[in-house]
């Protein structure tokens, strides 16, 4: 695990006046500001995203174009998580995680969209 990494990046005048301005405003030194920001931007495109126009709108893993409903249906038809992890190298197990957490409490909604697409490929 990496406990502590240097990291430098040129930033426009207009980004670093922009920066500097925000984490001032939020009574804070621009690099730590900067930290958090880029862990904020990393930690969300791992989470479960919907978005009008990608992916039909469906519930998908992080900025991927990978539909929940597609991992459910994939496990319910008995692919292990290793097996779904080699078939979609970009997913972690901290992703399957979101998924299984997301239909847990979006059961209704992932059961439809599974639903809706057999009847797509049954007609």
């Amino acid at each position: 695990m990496i406990k502590s990494m240097t990291l430098s990046i040129s930033l426009s005048p207009r980004i670093e006046a922009l920066l500097k301005e925000r984490a001032a405003a939020e009574g804070k030194d621009p690099t730590t500001f900067a930290s958090e920001l880029i862990e904020a931007v990393v930690a969300s495109a791992r989470r479960i995203n919907k978005t009008p126009g990608v992916s039909g709108g469906a519930a998908r893993v992080g900025n991927t174009r990978l539909p929940v409903w597609t991992l459910v249906q994939l496990k319910k038809l008995n692919r292990t998580e290793e097996e779904l992890m080699n078939d979609f190298p970009s997913l972690s197990p901290g992703d399957l995680d979101l998924v299984w957490a997301y239909y847990r409490d979006h059961t209704a909604e992932i059961d439809a969209a599974i639903a809706a697409q057999q009847d797509v490929a049954a007609h």
